[in-house]
């Protein structure tokens, strides 16, 4: 599919010629010019590897052609052409001779919300609050410092019936407040834990879940805000949610000419 050209002395990079649609090497896309020069009358579809670190290189149109001119991304990969997040390739519809697009790899958050760093949940100095160290969490691609609470954030005043297990989930929204979300049938109680955990609503689309509380006391009703988390006659687990690493994602710009996407036109 292509041909090596030696390194270019006015640019330092290797130029790699493509002829005809293909999938593109690693090292074709690692300080290079992939130019598509004896493109001719067929389009040229080009699948880029999947993103990693280091990965930097121009598509350059060399001599001008009606066809497309095309890279697509890796199923895996996300693409954000212009600042359009999601794109599944992104193209030259003819290129004129000049026209190239810029393209590198770059660590991006490619879901809305989601815990950049575990929110540690834990018994608080006030035993039935839930503690939380410093963490980061994001929403609508936003991160979010959110400072620890030792003492711990208060769950609510649900009493769960003596020998039955309730749940309260903890969420967060961009200002840094915490709210507790209760299992919907909490006052009547459940059979099994994952019966109450099963029965927790979703946060919403302004809000991250840090974490659930699970509780069941044997003795008597557990009382969230009155039991204590720590109390020898409940079984109370608290679990945190996972957190979300942000992944490499190819970053295209347009240099000269027109970018078309699945998604829109530049």
């Amino acid at each position: 599919m292509t041909m090596l050209r030696p390194q270019q002395p006015s640019t330092g990079l290797l130029e790699y010629f493509v002829h005809a649609s293909g999938i593109l090497s690693p090292v074709e896309v690692k300080n290079t010019i992939i130019n598509n020069l004896g493109q001719g009358i067929h389009d040229i579809f080009l699948t880029l590897p999947m993103c990693d670190p280091e990965f930097s290189f121009i598509l350059q149109a060399g001599e001008p052609s009606t066809n497309r001119l095309r890279l697509v991304a890796d199923a895996a990969d996300d693409m954000i052409v212009d600042g359009v997040v999601g794109c599944s390739y992104a193209q030259f519809n003819a290129p004129n001779a000049g026209d190239f697009m810029i393209i590198h790899s770059a660590k991006t958050v490619s879901q809305p919300s989601g815990l950049l760093t575990s929110a540690g949940l834990a018994i608080g100095t006030t035993k039935t609050n839930v503690s939380n160290p410093i963490f980061t969490h994001y929403i609508g691609a936003v991160a979010y410092y959110q400072p620890a609470n030792l003492a711990g954030s208060p769950l609510g005043s649900d009493v769960i019936p003596q020998d039955k297990y309730g749940a309260v989930a903890l969420d967060i929204n961009s200002e840094g407040t915490i709210t507790v979300i209760s299992a919907r049938q909490n006052l009547t109680g459940y059979i099994t834990e994952s019966a109450a955990i099963a029965d927790l609503p979703d946060p919403d689309s302004n809000n991250v879940r840090l974490g659930f509380v699970t509780v069941m006391r044997s003795t008597a009703a557990f009382t969230f805000g009155t039991t204590h988390l720590d109390d020898a006659n409940s079984t109370v687990k608290i679990v945190d949610y996972d957190t979300y690493s942000p992944k490499y994602s190819w970053i295209i710009t347009a240099g000269k000419g027109t970018i078309t996407t699945d998604l829109a036109p530049m």
